[in-house]
């Protein structure tokens, strides 16, 4: 069933193609769920989980403005439209935190101004958790299943993205630029990036939660469905291969592996307090943040 490897773009992909086989109405969401969708996402035609994160309150009463930090999925689908709204945020930086193949696939077509692109090429395979994924292969594959693989991957991308996110905090340390944030469903490297921004601004630890796991809540409900990019002849054997083997998955364990669980971003943390500490020295430490950039990201991004 597989060949022990899953790339993030395919597992991106599956997140949104298999979406009407999830049975979840957006009539389930709680009241604050829904509150945090209307406050934050920014409706496109052809995107994907694209949100202004102002509006979150750190622990000592300020607020994240807003128009300052953005964060999305793939931007390949983005219309005339979307640019044009875009265009009205004045976005300068973009940091595009797909692999190579994913941006290849799905190249971004910027059309909204003038800015800076940060990219890096690279593979991300996971073949160090053939156990993990061979799992998903066995018959009887369980949801809990699917969230331990989902959990571990998170824990890889601790090290994996570490220079990547880095380079983010640096360009949000050194511009003064609204910056935007992405990867392919926005939910998962760009889900830990999110939670190290708001962990730096002060934010706790039940907000940052709910950043997070607001993308779930997102990509599986119909009202925001509209962007699922075709099955097409672009796919590769591979692709293809790993697409029919995973539909067949118990829609369970689609759900786990296209969700934002709670475990699976308390495993990045804790695998950042295994290296460093604690979160808060992974971004000091880890990522090279100073204490006076910390402070100068507050005064800025808060009000």
């Amino acid at each position: 069933m597989y060949k022990h490897r899953l790339t993030f773009a395919f597992a991106a992909l599956l997140a949104i193609t298999l979406m009407t086989a999830i049975s979840i109405s957006a009539n389930v969401f709680a009241d604050d769920r829904e509150q945090l969708i209307e406050r934050h996402l920014i409706p496109m035609e052809g995107g994907r989980n694209f949100r202004d994160m102002g509006g979150y309150t750190t622990a000592d009463g300020r607020t994240l403005k807003k128009g300052q930090l953005y964060r999305s999925g793939v931007l390949h689908h983005l219309t005339e439209a979307d640019y044009q709204t875009i265009e009205q945020l004045d976005i300068g930086t973009v940091v595009d935190l797909r692999a190579t193949e994913e941006r290849h696939s799905e190249p971004t077509e910027w059309q909204a101004g003038n800015i800076n692109m940060l990219t890096w090429d690279y593979e991300m395979n996971l073949d160090g958790n053939d156990a993990l994924f061979t799992r998903l292969a066995q018959p009887g594959v369980t949801e809990q299943d699917a969230e331990l693989v989902m959990a571990e991957m998170y824990r890889d991308m601790v090290s994996q993205q570490r220079p990547h996110y880095a380079a983010m905090f640096e360009e949000l340390a050194t511009s003064g630029d609204a910056l935007l944030f992405h990867c392919s469903a926005g939910k998962d490297r760009t889900g830990i990036a999110a939670a190290l921004v708001m962990t730096a601004l002060g934010m706790d630890r039940d907000t940052v939660m709910a950043d997070f796991t607001l993308s779930e809540a997102i990509l599986t409900d119909p009202r925001f469905a509209n962007s699922a990019p075709a099955l097409d002849e672009q796919m590769s054997d591979e692709q293809n291969a790993q697409y029919a083997a995973l539909a067949q998955l118990p829609q369970p364990a689609i759900a786990a592996l296209m969700g934002t669980r709670p475990i699976y971003l308390e495993t990045a943390f804790d695998e950042m307090t295994k290296q460093y500490g604690s979160v808060d020295a992974y971004i000091k430490d880890g990522l090279g943040v100073s204490e006076e950039e910390i402070a100068a990201l507050r005064g800025r991004l808060l009000e």
